[in-house]
């Protein structure tokens, strides 16, 4: 059976996937959800302005990246 996690639970249960040291913020799990929520949602709102942004531009890999992951950018697109 498949389950879905949403606001900070899956942000809680992706840091517990990732392994030390970032599993140890799943210890957080404690703290009530409408608490944890409420910091989620908060972040969420003001995370361009703490985090800033790109300029709105997507990085385009480069072409050694490409062939890694073996993928070609769709045509038209250039380096």
């Amino acid at each position: 059976k498949a389950v879905g996690y949403v606001r900070s639970t899956a942000v809680l249960r992706t840091f517990l996937a990732l392994g030390m040291p970032w599993s140890a913020l799943y210890l957080a799990v404690v703290i009530p959800r409408c608490i944890r929520d409420f910091v989620y949602r908060t972040v969420a709102k003001h995370r361009l302005a703490v985090f800033g942004t790109n300029g709105g531009e997507c990085a385009l890999p480069d072409s050694v990246t490409r062939r890694r992951i073996g993928r070609a950018l769709p045509a038209g697109l250039v380096d």
